[in-house]
């Protein structure tokens, strides 16, 4: 998964879609073009070090996070963090993928997507 990160273009990008369970409105307004191409910057900067698949399963059901609307499919970023205190607080998969979900450890991307999920992390 890190390299579709690391060559994610925002033309692949349809819609990206924040939610929050633990505001009124659940799902909130799509992120405008400047915060699509912020995230698109993070997610490239990333490399292999920053993802850890999460090959049994395990964590938390999200509460928070945002759907990433692609030419190829749906991605999921979601704030579900590792139970084992380390790997990243966000986790991320494609919807119908047999594949596990990644763990992603990254500050920047972390920070942004608190901004535009309304949330804070529980670290």
């Amino acid at each position: 998964i890190w390299d579709w990160a690391r060559e994610l273009k925002e033309e692949d990008i349809l819609a990206v879609t924040p939610w929050n369970q633990d505001t009124e409105n659940e799902e909130s307004a799509p992120l405008s073009e400047a915060e699509i191409h912020e995230l698109v910057v993070l997610l490239n900067k990333l490399t292999k070090k920053n993802f850890t698949q999460n090959k049994k399963g395990v964590g938390i059901t999200p509460t928070v996070g945002m759907q990433i609307e692609l030419s190829s499919g749906t991605c999921v970023l979601n704030y579900a963090p590792s139970p084992y205190g380390k790997y990243g607080m966000l986790e991320i998969s494609f919807l119908g993928d047999d594949e596990m979900p990644w763990w992603v450890d990254s500050v920047e991307l972390l920070s942004f997507f608190e901004k535009v999920t309304d949330s804070e992390s529980a670290e």
